[in-house]
């Protein structure tokens, strides 16, 4: 795990407790693209209600759980994963995730259970910066930016991926995992 001074494609960006927006409270961020034309990544420890299956007709014997992504486009639906293998047209993130693809063979590969839900995550919406945006944000110290093992991550349930990166960070970033919600309660 180590601090980044800026964000590049594949960073974690983790969220101060209190950024005035409950979009984004308390989040850990996969950052999938990045460049001086602006950013675009995945909040990936904010769980939804609804299911895969939800949506599919055909995957309706698939638990697979959808994450909310962030407060843009909430009406479609993206997907990360670690098969480029078996979904083709994808953009590479980092050596071992990708994002997008062929969303038929991808539902076909879960299907017959060729792709399980350790290898694909769904998002509901994204999260995006318009260029100097980002920077402009971490610069305010919203923003830790982090590069660490993403794999990892998501090994762990969502609700405590914010906390876990924290732990990690540590210092005086340990202080903000009992940050309440409201600070007029604390």
């Amino acid at each position: 795990m180590k601090v980044l001074d800026k964000p590049k494609q594949g960073c974690l960006l983790v969220s101060e407790p209190l950024l005035g927006d409950p979009n984004f409270e308390k989040s850990v961020i996969y950052l999938v693209a990045y460049s001086n034309e602006g950013a675009v990544g995945f909040i990936i420890n904010h769980e939804s209600d609804l299911m895969i299956s939800d949506f599919f007709d055909n995957l309706d014997n698939v638990d697979m759980f959808i994450l909310n992504g962030g407060p843009v486009e909430t009406q479609n639906l993206y997907f990360v994963h670690k098969r480029p293998d078996l979904v083709e047209s994808n953009y590479q993130i980092t050596d071992n995730f990708y994002w997008g693809g062929d969303t038929e063979k991808l539902f076909e590969k879960i299907r017959n259970r060729e792709i399980t839900d350790q290898e694909v995550v769904f998002f509901r919406g994204y999260s995006g910066w318009a260029p100097g945006q980002l920077e402009n944000e971490i610069k305010h110290k919203s923003w830790i930016v982090v590069e660490d093992s993403v794999d990892e991550l998501l090994s762990i349930p969502p609700e405590e991926r914010w906390p876990h990166m924290l732990r990690k960070i540590g210092g005086e970033y340990l202080l903000w995992i009992n940050t309440p919600s409201d600070p007029v309660l604390n």
